[in-house]
């Protein structure tokens, strides 16, 4: 039994630990386990209930360094994590946050010249771009990311 106030704690670390074995678990292919998955998605589900804990959180997955694609695996590993769980903390995330942490971090991934080893981080930057710009709450970011983001969709 986890008493009410650490579940949003909890659940935090279940993602810190899933992060951390994220390289195993994409290299196997174990993020598509439905074990992986339940405990994923109730993280998130729970942590989504809390905004101030979906920020702190984001803002410890995010990248060493945003709006550069890292040169190591596993960094880019970490990234792909990130933009795919900062995917779901869009709706409750600040628009600040959404811009400065998360469209910077993925701004990178969305260009033409992507390697075919980064797919998947192409894939995740693209999906958390068009859920920043689908949340009302966004409107003037999406607003000011829109033609930039169309044009680079359109190269590729």
């Amino acid at each position: 039994f986890v008493p009410k106030e650490n579940v949003p704690s909890s659940a935090i670390q279940m993602l810190q630990i899933l992060r951390n074995m994220a390289f195993i678990s994409s290299h196997f292919r174990l993020d598509t386990l439905s074990q992986y998955s339940f405990v994923y998605f109730t993280a998130v589900d729970i942590i989504s209930q809390y905004p101030m804990f979906a920020e702190a959180l984001v803002k410890q997955l995010r990248p060493t360094e945003i709006g550069v694609i890292p040169q190591h695996p596993l960094d880019r590993c970490l990234d792909t994590f990130f933009l795919n769980t900062a995917e779901h903390f869009i709706a409750v995330l600040n628009t600040q946050v959404a811009e400065d942490l998360v469209a910077n971090a993925a701004s990178p991934y969305l260009g033409s010249n992507v390697e075919s080893n980064i797919f998947e981080a192409f894939e995740a930057a693209h999906s958390v771009m068009l859920a920043i710009m689908v949340v009302p709450h966004n409107v003037a970011l999406a607003a000011s990311r829109i033609e930039e983001y169309a044009e680079r969709l359109f190269e590729v």
